[in-house]
C-alpha cells in the first residue's frame, strides 16, 4: 500500500482538529494508498492484517459516494472495530467521492466529528481534491498519449485515429486502456474529461 504525505491532502486533513485517515485509489481492486495520523500501532495492525477488506468504512464508502456515520457500528463484531475501540476510536464520520472507478475516502474520528457546516465544507473539498488528484495523473501521460486523447476529444472516430497513428483499431483500444490505467479511471470518457480539465485536449 502506498503511503501518502500529509501535504497531499492538507486541506481535507486541516478541516477538523481530529484524527484523520484518507484513502485514495481503486477500492474494488484493492489498489489503494493512504495517509493516516491514527496511532502507529493501530496502523501497523491494519496493514499487517490487510483489514482494508474488512473495514466497514471501506465496505460502505468504497462502492459509492456517501456520508457514513460509523459510531453506530462501533459495537459490531469486527476485528477492525474491535481494534479501533482498544485505541479509543468509537465514533466518527467518513465521506467518499467516486469518479469512474476511482475513490477518495476521508474519515474523521471523534464523538462530534464534522458537525454542521464543517461536514458540508468537507464534502465540497473532498470532490475538489479528488478531481485535482486525477488531474495530476495526466502528468504521467506521454506526448503521444495526450495527442490520442486530444483527437478523440475533438470528435475523431476510432478508425480515423487508427489511420492517423498507422496502427490497428485493436491497438488503439489497448492504448486507450493504458491511458485509463495511468489516470486511475475505468472508462475513456472520464479519461477525456480529466484531460480536458487539465488542458491536455486543447486544439493543436
Amino acid at each position: 500500500m502506498q503511503i501518502f504525505d500529509e501535504q497531499e491532502f492538507a486541506p481535507l486533513i486541516g478541516i477538523a482538529d481530529q484524527l484523520c485517515t484518507v484513502g485514495f485509489g481503486n477500492f474494488a481492486k484493492g489498489e489503494v494508498g493512504c495517509f493516516s495520523n491514527y496511532a502507529p500501532e493501530f496502523q501497523e495492525l491494519y496493514h499487517k492484517n490487510n483489514w482494508v477488506r474488512l473495514d466497514p468504512v471501506v465496505q460502505n464508502c468504497g462502492p459509492k459516494a456517501i456520508v457514513f456515520d460509523w459510531g453506530e457500528h462501533a459495537d459490531t463484531k469486527n476485528p477492525v472495530m474491535d481494534a479501533a475501540r482498544e485505541f479509543g476510536m468509537r465514533h466518527g464520520v467518513s465521506l467518499s467521492s467516486q469518479i469512474a472507478g476511482s475513490g477518495l475516502i476521508v474519515s474523521y474520528t471523534g464523538a462530534n466529528a464534522l458537525n454542521g457546516t464543517a461536514r458540508e465544507e468537507a464534502a465540497r473539498l473532498l470532490h475538489k481534491t479528488h478531481m485535482e488528484k486525477l488531474v495530476q495523473n495526466t502528468g504521467l501521460l506521454s506526448g503521444e498519449q495526450c495527442e490520442l486523447v486530444s483527437l478523440f476529444a475533438h470528435g475523431m472516430r476510432a478508425g480515423r485515429v487508427a489511420e492517423y497513428f498507422e496502427i490497428s483499431e485493436d491497438a488503439i483500444k489497448l492504448r486507450k486502456r493504458r491511458i485509463e490505467t495511468l489516470l486511475g479511471v475505468n472508462n475513456f470518457i472520464a479519461a477525456v474529461h480529466i484531460c480536458a480539465v487539465a488542458g491536455v485536449t486543447v486544439a493543436s
